[in-house]
This record gives C-alpha cells, sequence and structure tokens, in this order.
C-alpha cells in the first residue's frame, strides 16, 4: 500500500497498481476485506481492489468473526461480508465477536449477545472483556474475575487485580493478585466516557479501569484452581514455558509447577523469546537461555526482544544489532533502529541550534 498526492492505494511488488489511488485510508486486510476511507465514509474492498460494501458508514470497525460494527445516521448495526445488516444494535456499546460473543453494555452494566442477537449471558457486570480460548475477564462489586461462554463463573470474581493488562491466559494460566492483609493499598477508579451514548468509535475505548496495587501475586488456570500460590511481590505471564516473578526486589523464572528455574539474581528481565531472556544485572543487560547461562554477556544498556535470531541492543545511548550468540551484526552507531518485515529501519538525529 502506497499514497500519492495524499490518496492511498495498492501496488503489487512489481509496482503494478491494485486498488486505484482513490481513497483517503485504506487500512489492513482482514481474511480479504480492507476498510477503507473516503470523504469522511467507510466501506470496505476486496484484494481484486472491488469496493463490496459501499463507503456510506458514518463509523466502521474491521470484521471479526465474519461481522463487522457500523455506524450509519446515529444507529449502530453489525453487518455481514456482503453489507447485509445481521444485529441491530439497541445497546450504548458493543464489542466485536470472539469466540461467538460480543461483549454488550447498557444501563452501565456489561453482558454478551450472540451472532443472532440474542442476549446470552445477563448484563449484570461492572466490566467485561472480549472472550479468548472460552473466558473472558468480568468485574463483579470491584473484583475480578473471569467467565465461560455459558456465563458460569468458572474463575471466581475474588481477585483485588490481574497481573498483566491484556487480560488472557498464557499458556493456560493468569496472574492474579490480592490485596495483603496488612500493609497493602488498593486503588481502584472505574470512570466511564462523558457521552455514554456516542457512536462505537467513542465508546470503544471506555469504560477505563485504573488500578494501583499492592499485593500478593500468584497463577489459577482455567478453572480458578490456584497452581501457583499468591506469593510473588510481582508476576508477568509465562511464555515459553516460563515466567518472571519478583521477590525481595529481584526477578527470577518459574515454570508452570510453581518451581524456580533461574533464581532471583536480577533486576529486570523480559519474555522468554527463541529460547532466549534480556535481562538486567548489575545495571547492564544480556541475554539469557533456559538454563540460566549467560549467552550475550552484560555489556549492554539495553536489548531489546530477539526476532528471528536478531535483537536491537542499546549501548552509550547508540543501537545496533547483535545476534542469539552474541555476535555483533551492526555496530552501534544510530539513533534509532527497529525491526520491520525482515528488515532494520535506522534514522540517526540531525539537531539543530533553534536560535540560528
Amino acid at each position: 500500500m502506497r499514497a500519492r498526492g495524499g490518496e492511498d492505494g495498492i501496488i503489487d511488488v512489481s509496482g503494478n497498481e491494485i486498488v486505484q489511488f482513490i481513497y483517503d485510508r485504506i487500512y489492513s486486510f482482514y481474511k480479504g476485506l480492507a476498510k477503507v476511507e473516503m470523504g469522511g465514509r467507510f466501506g470496505f474492498i476486496d484484494r481484486a481492489g472491488n469496493l463490496v460494501i459501499t463507503c456510506k458508514y458514518d463509523h466502521a470497525e474491521e470484521f471479526s468473526e465474519g461481522l463487522a460494527r457500523v455506524v450509519i445516521e446515529n444507529k449502530k448495526y453489525f453487518i455481514d461480508t456482503s453489507g447485509k445488516i445481521v444485529i441491530s444494535v439497541d445497546y450504548e456499546y458493543a464489542g466485536g465477536f470472539n469466540d461467538g460473543l460480543a461483549c454488550v453494555c447498557g444501563n452501565r452494566k456489561y453482558g454478551f449477545i450472540n451472532k443472532k442477537g440474542e442476549e446470552v449471558i445477563q448484563l449484570k457486570y461492572e466490566y467485561a472483556g472480549s472472550f479468548h480460548d472460552g473466558r473472558a475477564v468480568i468485574i463483579k462489586n470491584n473484583k475480578y474475575g473471569f467467565l465461560d461462554k455459558k456465563g458460569n463463573e468458572v474463575v471466581p470474581a475474588i481477585y483485588d487485580s490481574l497481573g498483566f493488562i491484556d487480560n488472557e491466559f498464557h499458556d493456560g494460566l493468569i496472574c492474579v493478585v490480592k490485596r495483603e492483609e496488612q500493609g497493602g493499598k488498593s486503588e481502584k477508579l472505574v470512570s466511564y466516557p462523558e457521552d455514554y451514548n456516542s457512536d462505537i468509535h467513542e465508546i470503544e475505548k471506555g469504560p477505563r479501569v485504573t488500578v494501583m496495587q499492592e499485593g500478593l501475586h500468584g497463577f489459577v488456570d482455567k478453572n480458578g484452581n490456584e497452581v501457583i500460590p499468591l506469593q510473588y511481590d510481582h508476576a508477568s505471564f509465562f511464555h515459553e514455558g516460563l515466567a518472571d516473578v519478583e521477590k525481595d526486589g529481584k526477578v527470577g523464572f518459574i515454570d508452570k509447577t510453581g518451581k524456580t528455574i533461574i533464581p532471583f539474581i536480577y533486576e529486570y528481565a523480559h519474555l522468554f523469546i527463541e529460547g532466549l531472556c534480556s535481562v538486567k544485572k548489575d545495571g547492564k543487560y544480556g541475554c539469557i537461555n533456559k538454563k540460566g547461562e549467560t549467552v550475550i554477556p552484560f555489556l549492554y544498556d539495553n536489548i531489546d526482544l530477539l526476532h528471528n535470531g536478531l535483537a536491537v541492543f542499546t549501548k552509550e545511548e547508540k543501537k545496533g544489532v547483535v545476534d542469539n550468540s552474541g555476535k555483533i551484526i551492526i555496530e552501534p552507531q544510530y539513533d534509532e533502529l527497529f525491526e520491520h518485515e525482515g528488515c532494520f529501519v535506522a534514522a540517526n538525529w540531525i539537531l539543530k541550534n533553534s536560535f540560528e
């Protein structure tokens, strides 16, 4: 996709024009359709550039599970890939479909509808997120839990917070937090958009849930079993079989049984990616393997996540690239450096005296 003269179109790798340069914006394709904007209205094109759904909507979301949310003349609908209206949305808010259900909100209570528009889980929660792998986060009486698709509270709403922002299970587990009986602090604020009856675009980001939490972190499975006791000062989530957890100001790694695999000796840790993890020790970053062995020495001010065996590092405010054996591939010489679709994009800043 390229822009020309302020308008978007699509070309192939040979430079041939596939989609005319007539749109104000072309969004990403999803299962053969892409949202487009023209003159402040939204529609959808296919990969051949055909406008399969006319640009007539005031707002539109991308398709999810064959349905897209749209707004026209202040009325909200779900349409199918032919543009046919499938569901009229009579709720203040409606999320996209995941696992066959969509979260909806009315009178500031959340529940779920199916693809027929039927309310299958009662609107009674202070907040609900989308379903992923058969589970959806809910807030009930200011406590967090999870529902299954039948509406059963399989993880009871007894937790003060969740340990990670995406509210999803990773490797079958999710971090949960309970406020300590003594010494713990909790401040919870749930606020709604000022115009709660505004269109999908405006209320998509709400309500806001801000949690400042000191407490004990542990892990539960999808059935609510506390498989790793709540005993850590902080915990992230499992990835490639390990999770970083913090105790007494130091970070280590545990497996899904709660066994300590890598001791608590680090100041900070990223995720394990491609078998390696960037960690901080004595103020410098290096990479370790799953045995805790140093693979990339602790010489750097930062090391980003690995991708295809390579990672961007920072040293003395300049960025370079190191491989998974510790060999420097690109010397640190750039102010900005990041990976994009198999290539590295680099930049150096030119600073000018503002008084010249």
